[in-house]
């Protein structure tokens, strides 16, 4: 029986950059990992590709990497990532606090995010399992996006 083959998967100008699990990934993100690419799905399993135990190329990576195909070479170098800041105007709202009572259309911020609790799930915005930022977080909290600085006192 013959080898098997891989077809190269078509990358302009090569691979993206490896895989790391000190950054944080959004849908449409393109990595590799062993000269596969995968990229990362669209909401709501966008969540899961900076999730430790979920990395591309891993039974958990499934849930939010899709693998695209085998690459060679290297890409170009192309400008940074940016984080568009959702329009909070004043600034970020307070920052989460685990064990505090969030109410329906409560906003908070979580490592640079902000969230709103989802008013017809409201009660389990209140429960660490459904933490922003979480695995369960969809069912009880709304994501923004990224804000910057903070409020002024009202």
């Amino acid at each position: 029986t013959p080898a098997p083959t891989r077809d190269a998967a078509d990358f302009a100008g090569g691979c993206p950059e490896p895989f790391s699990s000190a950054v944080e990934y959004g849908a449409g993100d393109k990595v590799e990992v062993e000269g596969y690419v995968y990229e990362c799905k669209g909401q709501p399993y966008s969540s899961f590709c900076s999730v430790p135990h979920h990395e591309p190329g891993t039974p958990g990576g499934k849930l939010g990497w899709q693998n695209l195909g085998w690459c060679e070479g290297s890409m170009v170098p192309t400008a940074s990532p940016t984080r568009p800041l959702a329009d909070f105007a004043g600034g970020c709202p307070d920052d989460y606090v685990e064990g505090a009572k969030y109410r329906g259309g409560d906003k908070i911020t979580l490592d640079g995010k902000v969230y709103q609790c989802q008013t017809e799930n409201a009660p389990f915005c209140n429960m660490n399992a459904f933490r922003p930022g979480s695995n369960a977080a969809s069912a009880t909290w709304i994501e923004l996006g990224w804000c910057d600085g903070s409020m002024g006192p009202t």
